[in-house]
């Protein structure tokens, strides 16, 4: 392909971006039909590069389209970018959450120019990291992207957003204090055996798969790199500021946050951890497992205690990064394929959820679970939405959640480990399953508060808005119409590019 499409995919939210900065405050009302016009040409983007990547095979790296340019000489920083099955489907969905976050957000009057600047720029960082094939460039990339979600959260989110967004950020940027370490390290050992540096995944996977470095080393080096991406998934107990962005988020802050940046982590451990310290990654798999598998259980047990239905559905989804790290942790086909339907699958159900709680929000003027009882009655729409969403969270058959779940805990069942037995494995993967379980049932709970019973006052004051508007159909209904098409086809994924 001649066009520079992976460039463009980047370049064309911030240009987005900056069109919309310069724009005369008189124009603006020009601002959210601007947006929509730029956004949904990155949808037309995204589409082309996954249609024209399934049609064709991978190179010798493994990537559908790979490019490589000379950044920053000085540190041996590459732009190096490449799409594979992964990154490829990562990228799209990225583009079709933008789209939602801007739909939702159809009837934001405060600082609408600020808001779609900032949302663009988001947008740009999380495709770079999502194409990133040199480790300092990824770090970079992410570490812009905590910017904009930082400005997102605090300036147009709800409560005590200024400590949700400065909480987020200090987390954040901490957790990548062992990432910037660890590859600086790795970089500068590659140098001491090849006379220059390098930040290129796949140059310092192969150079330590020969023995590059001792196993010890890789021990330590992969502790640091997961370190950080755990921080980023979250994992727990790395999770702690992501409820508080959430519950403090805007909608589209928290679609964007849940769709997208919690699978910055999961999809950094598949494209670097993993592959650049096999040793490591099969010494320290029961370890993983097992934070893991606790996560999955602990985060269920805290969900089910919240009375803020947009906070339960915020733990439900660090519930779901442990599933993804269960699936990684296993090593096996089943269980990394499982991983990344799951990422897919999250960021729309997650991004469906949400969008939901916003209209339920802007409705009843509450998100207190005590204060929605008796909501069927009042609101049969977003009723139906939210019984929807929920089973397509809770995996029931027939949505994509079902199949990326069974093929993660599958691969933790399958495991075959050369330091340890396989029932470490399936003892770890049925306490998540458990959790699985758990989650499902503290949904169906939520559900039965909200929707029986009585209607409360809140509902009551609701009277002549039931019905809701065309934006908020077309936000919610794409995302849950694409969760059922993957859940009884989910071979568009598991077999794209034949892979």
């Amino acid at each position: 392909m001649s066009f520079p499409i992976l460039e463009a995919l980047i370049f064309l939210p911030v240009v987005a971006s900056l069109s919309l900065a310069s724009l005369p405050k008189k124009w603006t009302e020009l601002v959210m039909p601007i947006s929509w016009t730029l956004s949904i040409m990155q949808l037309g983007l995204s589409l082309y590069l996954w249609f024209w990547s399934n049609a064709r095979g991978t190179n010798s790296n493994g990537y559908f389209i790979e490019k490589d340019h000379a950044w920053i000489e000085a540190l041996a920083v590459r732009f190096h970018l490449g799409v594979d099955s992964m990154s490829i489907n990562l990228v799209l969905l990225s583009a079709i959450l933008t789209l939602v976050g801007l739909t939702i957000s159809q009837n934001q009057k405060d600082r609408t120019k600020a808001f779609c600047v900032w949302l663009f720029l988001l947008e740009a960082s999380v495709i770079a990291a999502f194409m990133a094939s040199d480790i300092f460039y990824f770090f970079v990339v992410f570490e812009l992207g905590l910017i904009p979600m930082f400005f997102l959260i605090s300036g147009w989110g709800h409560g005590n957003s200024n400590y949700a967004a400065k909480k987020f950020l200090i987390y954040t940027m901490a957790g990548s204090v062992s990432l910037l370490v660890g590859m600086v390290w790795l970089s500068y050992l590659y140098k001491n055996a090849h006379g220059v540096f390098t930040y290129n995944v796949n140059e310092l996977s192969s150079w330590v798969a020969s023995g590059g470095i001792s196993n010890s080393t890789q021990i330590i080096l992969f502790v640091m790199f997961f370190t950080a991406f755990a921080v980023k998934a979250p994992l727990r107990p790395l999770h702690t500021r992501r409820p508080e962005a959430h519950t403090q988020a805007p909608t589209d802050g928290s679609v964007d946050l849940a769709g997208l940046m919690l699978k910055l982590g999961s999809f950094a451990m598949i494209r670097f951890a993993y592959p650049l310290f096999p040793y490591a990654a099969q010494k320290t798999a029961p370890y993983v497992m097992a934070i893991a598998a606790a996560g999955v259980i602990y985060t269920a047990i805290v969900a089910t205690m919240q009375n803020d239905i947009k906070r339960l559905v915020a733990y439900s989804s660090v519930s779901h990064m442990g599933i993804i790290v269960i699936g990684i942790a296993s090593g096996t086909i089943s269980g990394i394929q499982g991983a990344i339907f799951i990422m897919v699958s999250h960021g729309l159900t997650t991004g469906a959820m949400f969008c939901v709680i916003g209209v339920l929000y802007n409705r009843f003027g509450t998100r207190q679970i005590s204060d929605l009882s008796g909501m069927w009655n009042k609101n049969k729409q977003l009723s139906g939405y939210f019984i929807i969403t929920m089973l397509a969270s809770i995996g029931v058959p027939g949505f994509s959640g079902f199949v990326g779940e069974f093929l993660a805990l599958k691969g933790g069942f399958a495991t075959i480990n050369s330091f340890y037995g396989s029932w470490v494995f399936i003892s770890l993967t049925i306490i998540a399953t458990f959790g699985v379980l758990f989650a499902a049932l503290y949904l169906m709970w939520a559900f039965q508060r909200i929707f029986t019973g009585d209607p409360s006052e809140a509902v009551k004051k609701s009277e002549g808005n039931e019905k809701l508007y065309f934006y908020e159909h077309l936000a919610i209904a794409p995302l849950l119409a694409l969760s059922i098409f993957l859940g009884f086809a989910p071979n568009i994924l598991l077999g794209f590019g034949g892979k």
